[in-house]
Order: structure tokens, then sequence, then C-alpha cells
């Protein structure tokens, strides 16, 4: 008799379907049972958080869902009670929705403004030719660009050596103060001499 019982419930639980919630992201505070919320197929792409599931298990005489808002009007009360804000509604091969994920809207960041991106400046073209002496070959030295040859250094004019008068050996100064009163001597007897050799007149 207690298993026929058992057998019963079994069947009966089978024919009418089940519908399981399970929370699955950070609690939230329930909402009263007459809230309203999004129905969603898509996911979106940012602002809100799964915070529960709802599994609706088709049975041979309910849960059979093939209407969006006959499947919300059901899991209607467990949305409102996980404090969702929408449920994404899934649906199986046979376009039958056994599953919704109840979601939470949360606030989103702004993005930053991205910044303009500054004009990348032209590479500066290197100058033609030298830059420094080191550029240059040999003692060459690099002027405008070009590596040239020194030019030679003016030599300073070679100064005037002052004017002496030629130096007289002192050996040489007395032999002339000898012959000096010798030529004074000599001359009276030149004169003698030309005097006796001059004619009568």
């Amino acid at each position: 008799m207690v298993k026929t019982y058992g057998w019963v419930l079994c069947l009966v639980f089978l024919a009418c379907g089940s519908t399981d919630v399970t929370a699955t992201g950070p609690k939230a505070p329930p909402r009263p049972l007459t809230c309203d919320f999004q129905i969603l197929t898509s996911l979106p792409m940012s602002g809100y958080l799964e915070i529960g599931t709802i599994d609706v298990t088709p049975g041979g005489y309910g849960n059979q869902f093939t209407s969006l808002s006959d499947f919300k009007d059901h899991i209607h009360e467990q949305v409102c009670q996980l404090g969702g804000d929408a449920a994404f509604a899934s649906a199986n091969g046979y376009g039958m929705y056994i599953k919704a994920s109840v979601l939470k809207h949360v606030e989103v960041a702004p993005t930053p403004a991205a910044r303009p991106v500054a004009a990348a400046e032209p590479p500066k073209s290197k100058p033609a030719g030298c830059e420094f002496d080191t550029q240059c070959k040999g003692d060459r030295i690099c002027l405008e660009g070009k590596c040239v040859s020194p030019e030679p250094k003016a030599s300073a004019p070679a100064e005037a050596a002052p004017a002496t008068p030629p130096a007289v050996s002192s050996a040489a100064a007395p032999a002339k103060a000898a012959a000096a009163p010798a030529k004074a001597a000599a001359a009276p007897a030149n004169a003698a001499s030309k005097a006796s050799t001059a004619p009568a007149k």
C-alpha cells in the first residue's frame, strides 16, 4: 500500500512538472511579490549580475511554456523573492522555456574618455655631411657640414735686431793709437822733402 502511494506521488509530480530556485550570486534584498521586472531573451552586455537561477521541468499536464509572457507569469514570484530586476529566459529544442537566470542591476562606472592621441612628429632628417671634427679624417675639421683642411697659421714677423756698430777688438785699438803719433811725425818730414825738391824760381 505504501509503495503504491509513492508511485502515485511520483507520477503526479512528473505529470505536473516542477520549478526549482537556486541562489547563485550575491544575496539581494527581496522585492514585493507584485514587483515588475524585464524578461529578456539575450544576455545584456553589462550592467547586470546573476543572483539566481530558476529551472522549470516540463510535465505532461503543466510547466510547458512556449509563450514568453506565460513563462514570466510562472516565475514572477521567484524572481521578486530573489530581488531580481530582470530574467533571462532560455528555451529547449522544442521551443519551451525551461530556465531563467535572475539578474540584478548594478551600477557601472563610466568609462573614462579616451585621451586624444598626439600626432607623431616626423623623424628629423639628419644633415648631410659632418657635424663634428671627429667625423673628418686626419687633421681636417668640420666647417659648415664639410670636412676641410685647416688654414695654416701665419708666422710672426722676425723682430728687427737693433743695429750695433761692429765691435772693435781691444788689441787693434792701441795699435791705432800708436800709429797716430807716427803719422803726425812723418808729416813735417814729407813737407821738408817736398820743399827741397821744388825748383828755384
